[in-house]
């Protein structure tokens, strides 16, 4: 008998790791330089598993671009949360995205890297 729950466990484990070998893979090269061959082979699994889970590489782009920012705006919004955003006047919100900025040109320039690709690319 199947077990649902681990077999869905199983899904998104590979989903996961199809999306973070081709966020590497991108960012590392450029969307452009990469092939969903490439991608299936570095994630240890076969071309017909990838196209399980992302019909075409553009799929797979978005989805990955889409995370990506949405993680990060749910970062920034916990920190101007926490440093009392809505009491902020205009000249600390300013303050306080720029220093959003530096800490994402600092701490992700993976991810500043694939969004240039990204928009090239699309």
């Amino acid at each position: 008998m199947r077990n649902e729950e681990k077999d869905a466990r199983d899904a998104a484990a590979r989903r996961k790791k199809l999306i973070d070998v081709a966020f590497a893979l991108f960012s590392r090269k450029s969307i452009e330089a990469v092939t969903l061959d490439e991608i299936a082979r570095e994630a240890g699994v076969g071309i017909a598993t990838l196209y399980r889970y992302f019909t075409n590489k553009p799929n797979l782009v978005i989805e990955i671009g889409a995370g990506l920012w949405l993680d990060y705006y749910k970062e920034v919004e916990k920190e101007y949360a926490e440093r009392g955003g809505e009491k902020m006047t205009a000249a600390d919100e300013l303050e306080f995205f720029i220093d959003c900025l530096i800490e994402l040109y600092r701490n992700h320039k993976d991810v500043l890297v694939f969004n240039r690709n990204f928009d090239t690319y699309v």
